[in-house]
């Protein structure tokens, strides 16, 4: 068995989660945004968005996890 964890955005600290500015996009900027996730807001999930993951390892086949998201966000949520 496996967790698969994925951060598509970037936690801000200082601002309190939940609240407008609370996240950033990892685009790679300085500051507010590490990099490896989301770099633009045209690629930000939202409800009811399909979305896949593939995970490739080193030999062997291709992973493919495919979700959809619902319709209403939570702060914590299982995707199962």
């Amino acid at each position: 068995k496996a967790e698969i964890t994925v951060w598509l955005l970037d936690r801000v600290t200082g601002t309190a989660i939940g609240t407008n500015g609370s996240v950033a996009l990892m685009d790679g900027s300085a500051g507010e945004g590490g990099a490896g996730g989301i770099a633009a807001t045209s690629s930000v999930l939202t409800t009811n968005a399909e979305f896949t993951l593939e995970v490739k390892p080193e030999s062997g086949a291709v992973l493919n996890i495919q979700r959809t998201l619902p319709a209403v966000f939570q702060t914590i949520m299982d995707l199962k």
